[in-house]
């Protein structure tokens, strides 16, 4: 799967330096600012694609989905992992409404 390079082109370096630009210079920010607002906002649209992502394709096994889980926070943290555990568990039953309501 491409998912990893998908996502470090739409949420990596150039996708961040595009973001401050453009707040620095359509939103007046400071140099400074919008390098923070940018950073925030790349963030937050990553960890929204993420949980996208691993609902789609781990559902319903929940149990690989507890497997990748695991691996985030051997990797970024516990912190990181419980923010993504916690966001998936709340789309996983987005999702499985939306699956039951189309059935």
């Amino acid at each position: 799967m491409n998912e990893p390079r998908i996502l470090n082109d739409l949420f990596g370096a150039e996708a961040h330096e595009e973001r401050a630009a453009i707040m620095e210079y359509d939103g007046g920010l400071s140099r400074a600012e919008a390098e923070k607002a940018a950073t925030e906002d790349v963030e937050r649209q990553r960890h929204k694609a993420e949980v996208r992502w691993m609902v789609r394709n781990y559902w319903p096994d929940g149990d690989a989905l507890s497997g990748q889980l695991a691996l985030v926070e051997k990797r970024r943290g516990a912190e990181a992992a419980e923010r993504l555990r916690t966001d998936c568990r709340a789309e996983w039953r987005r999702y499985r409404d939306e699956v039951a309501g189309q059935a």
